[in-house]
């Protein structure tokens, strides 16, 4: 019977070698064939980088041929998967899941959008700034007064400083629609959902399709680029871009816009995943290690969901609203929101119903409501929007 080691040279020499099974089981010295003994011989076999055809596992009789062939050592394969994965980034059959070092993600390109608008109606737009950013580079910018053919609150003028005069002369939202369908293409980059909801209520407004695009918030972006410091709060415009180093006037469409598309380009750059990844990843949860909502329906104070897309917002509802508060709160909870009874500086979204002139003893606005406006007087990150605009906001 030939030796372990003739068998190796020929059968890499590439001669067909072949013994029976009870020559195969002598040769390493094994009694029986019991599935430990078939795997231990295997496992000899492939250090030797042998294989044999077919298997000669039970039931297969002592007397069959196997036929010995080449197979890599484990040190082989090893070393094939190294370079695998430095050269593509991912294991054979698995999908990359961060970039190569040495293989950055094309540079992106997107359109980055924010409006201001007249009154807490998020269909009330009354400015616009577009900044197309093509492969990494800022080219193009454009901005627009609009006239929302609404009223104007003082609060909202006091904040952005665009009145009823300015908008006088400039154009409606239908005779937008077409340079902004042309500018907002492809991805479209806003901080937060409000800028997207806004062009959906003011389009439904006046009957208009709603836009296309892939819509990216750099909200949720920037709580899972740089979690340790936004993860759960202080994500912001005007926080992120300090935090960022990049200067703006805030609360000037085109400026925010700017400042937008400069925070997308940063997120792209630090995390290493491309434009095309941040839809799926915020998606997926900010925390792995992120637990279940909080106390059940019935608390004046409510947790929300880790995992939602509005994670990490603080929400209060006031007026008389056209739902059951409970299904508001209910639905603001399973997006990710906290909620809460009254407000605070933790406040970060104020949804304004129908206002009881009863309760308001001679004022035009609730406390709540109030409160929330001189919140932001200071510098708070806190919008005022409406039950409608909240709905869509979920949907």
């Amino acid at each position: 019977m030939m030796e372990l080691q003739e068998i190796v040279e020929r059968t890499r020499a590439g001669e067909k070698v072949g013994i029976t099974v009870r020559q195969l089981l002598r040769l390493f010295g094994s009694k029986g064939r019991g599935w430990r003994v078939v795997g231990r011989i295997e496992k000899e076999l492939q250090e030797l980088g042998l294989g044999t055809e077919p298997s000669f596992e039970p039931p297969t009789k002592l007397d069959a041929t196997v036929w010995f062939v080449v197979r890599p050592t484990e040190a082989e394969i090893a070393t094939v998967l190294d370079e695998y994965t430095r050269e593509t980034g991912h294991l054979p059959g698995s999908k990359r899941l961060t970039p190569k070092k040495d293989d950055p993600p094309s540079p992106p390109s997107f359109s980055a959008v924010d409006v201001e608008t007249a009154n807490p109606s998020r269909d009330s737009i009354c400015q616009v700034g577009i900044v197309n950013v093509r492969d990494g580079q800022i080219v193009d910018e454009w901005t627009t007064l609009v006239d929302p053919e609404t009223w104007f609150d003082d609060w909202n003028v006091d904040i952005h400083g665009i009145d009823e005069e300015d908008v006088v002369g400039s154009p409606t939202m239908p005779e937008l629609e077409a340079e902004i369908r042309q500018r907002l293409q492809g991805h479209v980059v806003t901080h937060s959902a409000f800028d997207r909801v806004a062009f959906q209520r003011a389009f439904e407004r006046y009957g208009l399709a709603t836009l296309s695009g892939l819509w990216v918030d750099t909200a949720r972006v920037v709580r899972r680029a740089w979690r340790d410091r936004f993860g759960k709060k202080g994500y912001g415009l005007w926080n992120v871009a300090e935090f960022l180093g990049i200067e703006f006037e805030h609360h000037d469409a085109l400026e925010d816009a700017r400042a937008c598309a400069r925070i997308m380009l940063r997120a792209c750059q630090d995390t290493g995943l491309s434009l095309e990844d941040w839809p799926k990843r915020v998606r997926q949860p900010i925390f792995p290690s992120a637990h279940g909502p909080g106390p059940a329906p019935g608390y004046r104070s409510r947790e929300g969901n880790p995992d939602g897309p509005l994670h990490g917002e603080v929400i209060v509802f006031t007026g008389t609203l056209l739902r059951p508060r409970s299904e508001l709160v209910d639905k603001a909870v399973e997006w990710g929101c906290d909620y809460r009874n009254r407000m605070s500086g933790r406040v970060t979204i104020l949804v304004v119903g129908t206002q009881d002139e009863r309760k308001l003893r001679g004022r035009k606005k609730s406390t709540k409501q109030r409160d929330a406006e001189a919140l932001i007087t200071k510098g708070h990150e806190l919008r005022i929007i409406t039950e409608e605009d909240f709905w869509q906001l979920t949907e």
